[in-house]
């Protein structure tokens, strides 16, 4: 059965964040900017489980999960508050299953579904690789090392204090090719601190047909 994953939030970026955490699964995934907007997509689609904002406008998260423990038919629905606000004592109380502070990453964010639902993660093959790298952050160029890479996403080792959730542009060249490869992504997880795959994890967010026909036929070359 394919699961469901209501995603909450008024601010464009953090939809994007969540939504990419979830690329690897087979969810489907239903997006709401505020309260009442998740609560007509909740009627219809009933999902498995809601991440829900905090602070928004129209209907805030603390009203929202209130109105769904009082619907008889979504009552029982999973509730995750993620906020930067600490406010865990009255979302407990409004009835939430779960709470999160923002920032959260990858590995936090699939932790928390399946605690609650069962959900597929496909394997895909990564490449250990060392590719030079020209990184743009908001106008910034600097530059980092790819250190290994799937059909989805990539780790970049880099010097710069880039946080979860930034968007990254990344221009690299695969050895012995000349076409150079640019795909913008979302930094999913931070790993800096590790002593292995040590960098900032990125799920591709925009790659143009081209570029990702690369990346897929330098894989496939290397594992076949």
């Amino acid at each position: 059965m394919t699961i469901k994953v209501l995603i909450v939030d008024d601010l464009k970026n953090f939809l994007d964040l969540e939504t990419s955490f979830l690329k690897r699964t087979e969810c489907i995934v239903l997006k709401a900017t505020n309260g009442l907007e998740a609560l007509r997509i909740a009627k219809s689609e009933r999902p498995d489980i809601i991440f829900l904002d905090l602070e928004m406008p129209v209907m805030n998260g603390i009203e929202c999960c209130r109105f769904v423990r009082s619907d008889v038919e979504l009552k029982d629905t999973p509730i995750v508050i993620v906020t930067a606000s600490p406010k865990e004592e009255e979302c407990r109380s409004a009835g939430c299953s779960s709470y999160l502070r923002k920032p959260i990453d990858e590995d936090i964010f699939l932790a928390e579904i399946k605690k609650f639902v069962r959900i597929k993660e496909r394997n895909e093959p990564r490449l250990d690789v060392a590719i030079p790298a020209d990184v743009a952050f908001k106008g910034t160029m600097t530059s980092g090392t790819v250190r290994n890479i799937s059909k989805s996403g990539l780790l970049l080792e880099t010097e710069e204090p880039y946080g979860i959730g930034s968007m990254l542009t990344i221009d690299f060249s695969f050895p012995d090719r000349k076409i150079k490869v640019k795909i913008k992504g979302i930094i999913v997880r931070d790993a800096t601190g590790r002593s292995t795959d040590k960098g900032f994890g990125l799920s591709f967010f925009e790659v143009a047909e081209k570029h990702q026909s690369s990346i897929n036929s330098f894989i496939d070359e290397q594992i076949s």
